[in-house]
Parts: structure tokens; sequence; C-alpha cells
């Protein structure tokens, strides 16, 4: 487990993009706080399980035991977790997918010849 996460979430929220760079930096960021979110949701989830798993309450339950009841309260969590994850997977795609339709080009684009470079924006791509 990762102490710096609050660290990380505020670089993440500060974040400014100037180049190619910056955007690779954002997208191993994401995937990192993604990452350590999903297990530390999913962790939880499976102490709430356990713990909820063993109460025994002072009502009828009507056939239903609390295992039954603590894996359903526990099945949203890890629900959660899962967007979690799939939100780091998104984060390593969004990277490959900026390699592949704006940085390839780019670097093809300067093999080929020499063009001045388009102006405005702010945003550049370093090759």
């Amino acid at each position: 487990m990762r102490t710096d996460l609050p660290a990380l979430v505020r670089k993440w929220e500060n974040y400014e993009f100037k180049n190619n760079k910056d955007l690779e930096v954002y997208a191993e960021l994401t995937r990192t706080i993604a990452t350590e979110m999903f297990l530390r949701s999913h962790m939880n989830a499976r102490v709430i399980q356990g713990l909820l798993g063993r109460y025994k309450g002072r009502w009828f339950h009507f056939g239903v035991s609390s295992k039954v009841k603590a894996r359903i309260c526990a099945a949203y969590l890890k629900l959660g977790a899962e967007a979690l994850k799939q939100f780091g997977i998104a984060a390593a795609r969004f990277s490959g997918a900026f390699d592949k339709h704006f940085v390839q080009p780019e670097r093809e684009a300067r093999t080929g010849f020499r063009k001045a470079p388009a102006r405005g924006g702010g945003f550049t791509i370093d090759v």
C-alpha cells in the first residue's frame, strides 16, 4: 500500500499540460491512483464483509443469515472497486492512443521533411 496517496491526488488535481511528456506523466499518475484506490476499496470491502458476516442482531432474520446480507452489502463496494480498476486501465489506453494518433505521426512527419512548427494552442509535441 502506498502512503503518499493524498500527495498523488493533489499533484493530479493541479497538473498542467504543456507537451506530450506531461500527458504521459498524467496518464501514469492516473493509473497509479486508480490502482491504489482499487486495492484499498477491494480490501476494505472484504474486511467489511467479514465484520458484518459475524454480526448477530436483535431481530429475526427470517431465513436470511447475516453472511448473505454482508455479501450483498460488500458487493456494492467491490463493484465500485472494479470501476476504479477500469479507470486505471482507461488511463493506460489513453496513453497508448495518444502516442499512436499524435506522437507517432509527428515523428514520421519530422523524418520526411522539415516544416515550421504550428503556432497557437499552447501545446507542443516534443519528438
